[in-house]
């Protein structure tokens, strides 16, 4: 917008500095000698004068925005590039259904989030179930290894004792 502006003010500056009599044109135009009486001034810079005129012409420009905005979102929507603004009641319908499919995903993944928990738990006291039997199983073979030791020992304990006894 910044260089609309600047473009304009420097297109006008350089209108007065080529000797285009602006005043002249605005009087064709039956502009108020209110407003072109300033201009007249000949004390005024050619730049104060490009820049009144900017000032001046702000609300025409303005309106040509608007009426040329109007009439181009008209153009496109009959054109179709561009879809009407649904009516109050059709923006209400389609607020409730997409609040209404909103919830129902957030429900299901809450249903889903539910399900998954409940698979981990299970899964979770199966591998518990499973290392304690395996712990169990170690438990009882450290048992019996410990038990067969024991009885090789005592077993190599009462061998030389048997033999020395007999001599």
């Amino acid at each position: 917008m910044m260089n609309m502006n600047v473009m304009l003010i420097s297109v006008l500056y350089i209108f007065f500095l080529s000797g285009v009599d602006i005043v002249a044109i605005m009087e064709s135009w039956h502009v108020s000698n209110v407003i072109i009486n300033p201009l007249r001034d000949s004390s005024m810079g050619y730049l104060a004068v490009a820049y009144a005129l900017y000032k001046i012409f702000t609300p025409l420009r303005y309106m040509v925005t608007l009426g040329g905005t109007t009439i181009s979102i008209n153009y496109l929507k009959n054109w179709g590039y561009i879809k009407p603004v649904p009516s109050a009641q059709e923006l209400k319908n389609m607020y409730t259904e997409r609040r209404d499919n909103i919830l129902e995903s957030v429900r299901g993944r809450a249903d889903d989030f539910k399900f998954r928990t409940g698979q981990l738990k299970e899964k979770k006291d199966e591998i518990i179930e499973d290392i304690e039997k395996e712990i169990k199983l170690k438990i009882e073979d450290a048992k019996e290894q410990i038990k067969e030791k024991k009885n090789d020992l005592l077993d190599d304990l009462r061998k030389p004792l048997k033999i020395k006894s007999k001599d």
